[in-house]
């Protein structure tokens, strides 16, 4: 990602923050993530310790599951 993120967690909830390119390029990551073609082995971490998200943030890590067409 050219631009960081942040990923909070709390009790109930989690908050992901970013400027505009960062959301951007979270949703390009989760748009890949749901296409049909995209193997189910595929995911994403995205850790502060290699600058992916800002400091102190959580770890995030992008999933997907099999689904029905």
């Amino acid at each position: 990602m050219d631009h960081q993120l942040t990923v909070r967690a709390y009790d109930d909830e989690v908050v992901i923050e970013g400027d505009k390119i960062a959301l951007r390029s979270l949703a390009e990551l989760l748009l890949t993530l749901s296409e049909s073609d995209t193997p189910l082995s595929t995911h994403f971490h995205l850790e502060a310790s290699a600058g992916q998200l800002t400091p102190g943030s959580v770890n995030l890590v992008l999933d997907h599951d099999e689904w029905d067409e």
